[in-house]
């Protein structure tokens, strides 16, 4: 990540990868500080600099892949982008109005006052509401022409508002100007490498010239509202196992004899719950049935206090706690071996009964790792995970796809052979960016 050496700069990288966090998306990064051409020459006026005064160096550094992103105040942007890179996003507007820091308030000031800005646009914009102001072109940091008002070479200055904000130097204002900034003041500029599809698509969440429209392949599609318009496209259809009298007995005892229950889904946790709950067809047709079914619950409830409950991920998590479990283990990393590490590594499971409700798509991998450390595990499928009926993709201009598991990809991929190269290609959960990047898109970014 490239940038300019001034602690505004600084900030303002971090605003961009704080702005990605918003959306579900953590990266590791590292900040490579630049002097440009307006950084080192603080004599030039701005209007006899160069198209790339406050770029030169950082555009370089990406041409020679010292840098693979640049991040800009968006209105120091040349004319025209160096062939080779490519402006990825600019940001939503933080304020785009100018601020006065003085040692007076703009209404008290005395005749002729000494106003510092280089901008020739806020020159006109104070000219025309006090022709008396001498205008001294200044430059410099922030920090800097703040200095010149408290050392009294000047009567005040004209700052970004947006500046001041990111600074956290709203302290220092005596007024805010009633005109709107520059065009583009108060957004961010991200700039990279044409041909670097993946850095692309990932920062393009955050560009606000077009509108995002994605199709969201899994269930849940509302807690993906914030990345923009969603379209539930599911590429799974889950329906519960018909279980018969004999199967449904199979799984209560299984659940009787269980130490641990694990879920590695929401859909699992649901459907096991529903399964359980149900009275079995002897006690529905006895005379006391009501009596025995309440019996039945009261002792569903103490089984379930003496059970180690272990899931993948808070959204499981979450799914039990509506049954009023909360998992006593819980697996950060959102995959089975996650969740094989968080069991192994809070106890023994030598001799210890296991019940894991799956869907009807087997993953082998907990049963042997687990019986392989001496675990007893009993596997039941309780809800079905099959692809829907293939369907025309709408006729929108589509920017984008989420998959929510290695199901919806295959699902997609079977029905429609490949996805668009021009789509942001967003994962949730490491197995399905890993599934996607398999298939042939390194360039798909993970979601949190």
């Amino acid at each position: 990540m490239a940038c300019r050496s001034s602690p505004l700069a600084l900030i303002q990288v971090e605003e961009v990868i704080e702005s990605l966090k918003t959306k579900g998306i953590a990266v590791n990064y590292e900040i490579l500080k630049y002097a440009t051409a307006g950084d080192k020459d603080k004599t030039t006026p701005l209007m006899a600099s160069p198209d790339n005064f406050f770029t030169d160096a950082i555009d370089a550094a990406l041409l020679n892949g010292k840098a693979d992103i640049a991040v800009h105040s968006a209105k120091d942007l040349p004319q025209n982008t160096p062939e080779g890179l490519e402006l990825f996003a600019l940001t939503q507007c933080l304020d785009n109005k100018d601020a006065w820091v003085g040692g007076k308030s703009w209404s008290e000031l005395g005749p002729n006052p000494k106003v510092g800005t280089s901008s020739l646009w806020r020159q006109q914009q104070i000219l025309q509401l006090r022709p008396d102001v001498c205008i001294v072109p200044i430059r410099g940091s922030i920090a800097e022409r703040l200095a010149l008002v408290k050392t009294g070479h000047l009567d005040g200055v004209v700052v970004a508002l947006c500046a001041l904000k990111r600074l956290k130097l709203e302290g220092e204002i005596k007024d805010i100007f009633p005109w709107e900034g520059q065009p583009l003041q108060g957004q961010l500029a991200v700039v990279g490498r044409k041909n670097d599809h993946k850095l692309k698509n990932l920062f393009s969440l955050l560009d606000v010239r077009r509108p995002k429209i994605l199709l969201h392949c899994g269930t849940h599609p509302e807690i993906y509202s914030h990345l923009g318009q969603i379209i539930h496209w599911p590429m799974i259809n889950i329906k519960p196992v018909a279980f018969n009298e004999a199967s449904q007995q199979h799984i209560l005892q299984a659940f009787e004899a269980a130490d641990i229950i694990m879920f590695t889904s929401g859909f699992a946790v649901e459907h096991f719950f529903h399964v359980i709950a149900r009275p079995t067809s002897s006690v529905v047709t006895r005379p006391t049935s009501s009596v025995i079914a309440s019996e039945a619950k009261q002792s569903l409830k103490e089984q379930l206090k003496e059970k180690i409950f272990a899931v993948i991920g808070q959204q499981t998590q979450e799914a039990l706690q509506k049954f009023n479990i909360k998992a006593l283990i819980v697996a950060s990393e959102e995959t089975a071996h996650g969740l094989y590490h968080a069991i192994t590594g809070y106890m023994n499971v030598q001799g210890r009964h296991i019940l894991l409700p799956r869907s009807s798509l087997p993953n082998p991998f907990l049963k042997k790792a687990l019986s392989a450390l001496g675990a007893i595990v009993t596997e039941i499928a309780v809800y079905e995970n099959t692809k829907p009926v293939q369907r025309p993709l709408p006729a929108l201009n589509i920017t984008g796809v989420i998959f929510t598991s290695p199901s919806t990809v295959r699902n997609f991929l079977t029905d429609y052979a490949t996805i668009p190269e021009h789509w942001h290609i967003m994962a949730r959960g490491p197995v399905t960016l890993k599934i996607l990047q398999e298939k042939g898109y390194p360039h798909a970014t993970s979601l949190s």
